[in-house]
């Protein structure tokens, strides 16, 4: 549920660090669940893929880098491993 109210405003993080939260929690009671990971990964992607969405032909060469980077960091340290 929090992952799909998130979608309603993918600017606020609220709803997307509870469903992580919520998928975190489900694999430490069940880590067997290969969904679980996958769900969690996802998460991780989009937040990325939503913060990549934000770059116009306006945005600041700096902006650019800075959100590859933060995409990056998400990609390898969260969605990767999950």
């Amino acid at each position: 549920r929090y992952f799909t109210l998130w979608q309603s405003d993918v600017d606020d993080y609220t709803y997307a660090d509870k469903a992580a939260g919520c998928y975190r929690e489900a694999i430490r009671q069940d880590s067997t669940n290969c969904d679980l990971y996958y769900n969690l990964a996802v998460v991780y992607y989009n937040k990325a893929v939503f913060k990549y969405r934000k770059i116009g032909p306006e945005t600041d060469i700096f902006e650019v880098i800075t959100v590859q980077m933060e995409g990056v960091e998400l990609f390898k340290t969260k969605a990767l491993p999950a």
